[in-house]
C-alpha cells in the first residue's frame, strides 16, 4: 500500500478482489487507502489451508514478509529461526 504497510488477505479471485478493493469495498484497510500493489500471490489451495496460511503470515514479522515477497529464502529462514521476528 502507497504509506508501505503490507496487507495479508485470502481470496478465491484475485482479479475480483483487487478490484473491489480498488472501488472501496472488502476490508477495512484497502477501504481507507485504496492505493495499493500486489506484490505476492500463493495458491491455489484448499479453504481450510488457505485460512491457515492467512493466520500464519500475518503474525509474521515486516522483515520476514518482505523476505517472502522478494524470494529470498535464505534470510527468511534465517529470520524464522529467531523468535524476535
Amino acid at each position: 500500500m502507497r504509506n508501505g504497510m503490507l496487507y495479508v488477505g485470502q481470496t478465491k479471485n484475485v482479479s475480483n478482489r483487487m478490484r473491489r478493493h480498488a472501488e472501496g469495498s472488502g476490508s477495512r484497510q484497502a477501504k481507507q487507502l485504496k492505493d495499493f500493489t500486489l506484490v505476492y500471490t500463493e495458491g491455489p489451495m484448499e479453504t481450510t489451508a488457505t485460512i491457515k496460511r492467512e493466520r500464519q503470515l500475518k503474525k509474521w514479522s515486516r522483515a520476514k514478509k518482505v523476505a517472502l515477497i522478494r524470494g529470498d529464502f535464505e534470510k527468511l529462514k534465517t529470520l524464522s529461526k529467531s523468535r524476535k521476528t
